[in-house]
């Protein structure tokens, strides 16, 4: 061993602590041999001793150092390395200390999408930035950046977005929003707000009079929903059926009412209502009927013309204990029947003191009760060759 003047032994080598300055979220590289004295020459190699505990250290070359800070980590960081000398036969090492300032920068927030769920007619608050992640701790300040379609949003305070729907508007909306660093407008994320909008009932359905009137005998289908309407446009139905004077039967069957025109009168009932929305809203109307009398034909011409031949009477099927009789000017019974479908030629099918076959021509009275014990329908058929 060789000694200097200064008693240091020729071929020894002196490593000497470094420093370094980066920036949050950076990189440097360190040249550690620069500093380093290596007595009596030789080619220096450097490695890694110790970690950093807040970063990553990768060995570039026989020199250099890269020190990468852990994301957004800042504060001070060391490590250590060894350099040694191509001193023969035993090489000389040293180590030392490599000492990482890491200065502190503004980071970018992350911003995540939102979601929210409101009903027709309402609004919500929506804490925008409640899943979103602020690094630096400083107040994140949120703008709208795309406005909804369907609504209005604005900004309330620094952390929330009031929304509220168009008016009658149901569906799906949405909206972008930003959050950035106050103080630093460039540091900013961006996501989205989807919007769900539940479908509400804004009105009751609005159920009107109905008046009809029929003739007597008849089966009628009576669509009371025509004249009725319903403000958010949703289908309505007959639900109930309610008696006012209910002389006749009315049925309900799946949402058809029907309306059997078996007596003369002058009848009504109630239906109600109800729209398909939640909540369900009903309405009530009146529903008036009159049935008139039954058609009746005052003459016919019974000479096989092949026009009006015979005569007949619509609608007794619904009055099955009926009885139709004829009578002459003098009061004698010229025909009787109680036969729904009958078909008079003319003729008299009674026995007794009268004329076989085709009656005369002239004016007959006929009575026909349709229901035993109620006022029987009265007129006169004029027979015509």
């Amino acid at each position: 061993m060789w000694l200097s003047a200064a008693g240091v032994a020729f071929g020894q080598m002196i490593a000497i602590d470094d420093t370094g300055i980066v920036d949050e979220d950076g990189m440097i590289v360190i040249d550690v041999q620069s500093n380093d004295l290596n007595i009596g020459g030789g080619v220096m190699t450097t490695s890694l001793f110790t970690l950093p505990p807040n970063g990553t250290v990768e060995l570039l070359d026989a020199d250099s150092i890269l020190y990468i800070p852990n994301l957004n980590y800042n504060g001070i960081d060391t490590f250590t390395y060894n350099v040694c000398n191509g001193e023969e036969p035993i090489p000389a090492c040293n180590t030392a200390l490599v000492i990482i300032s890491v200065l502190p920068q503004p980071d970018a927030p992350i911003a995540f999408d939102d979601t929210a769920t409101l009903n027709a007619g309402d609004e919500i608050l929506i804490n925008v930035q409640l899943n979103d992640i602020n690094f630096d701790a400083e107040v994140l300040i949120t703008s709208i950046i795309s406005a909804p379609v369907n609504g209005t949003a604005v900004i309330e305070g620094d952390l929330d977005i009031r929304y509220t729907p168009d008016y009658g508007f149901f569906g799906v909306d949405s909206l972008q929003y930003a959050v950035c660093n106050s103080g630093f407008t460039d540091f900013c994320d961006t996501a989205a707000v989807r919007i769900e909008i539940n479908q509400i009932n804004f009105f009751y359905p609005e159920a009107e009079p109905d008046d009809y009137e029929f003739d007597a005998g008849n089966v009628e289908v009576l669509d009371v929903l025509a004249n009725d309407s319903d403000g958010d446009g949703d289908n309505l139905q007959v639900t109930e059926l309610i008696a006012g004077l209910m002389i006749n039967t009315v049925q309900l069957e799946d949402g058809v009412v029907s309306y059997n025109a078996s007596s003369l009168a002058l009848d009504s009932f109630y239906y109600v209502v109800c729209d398909s929305s939640s909540p369900v809203y009903c309405d009530t109307a009146l529903v008036r009927v009159r049935v008139r009398d039954m058609d009746i034909l005052d003459s016919f011409s019974p000479n096989n013309d092949g026009i009006n031949d015979f005569y007949s009477i619509d609608g007794l099927t619904a009055y099955p204990d009926f009885t139709f009789r004829v009578y002459s000017r003098w009061g004698q019974l010229v025909y009787s029947t109680n036969d729904a479908f009958f078909q008079w030629d003319g003729s008299t099918n009674q026995s007794g003191p009268l004329p076989t076959g085709q009656l005369t021509d002239g004016t007959y009275f006929y009575i026909l009760e349709l229901t035993p014990g109620t006022a029987p329908l009265t007129g006169s058929i004029v027979i015509k060759r």
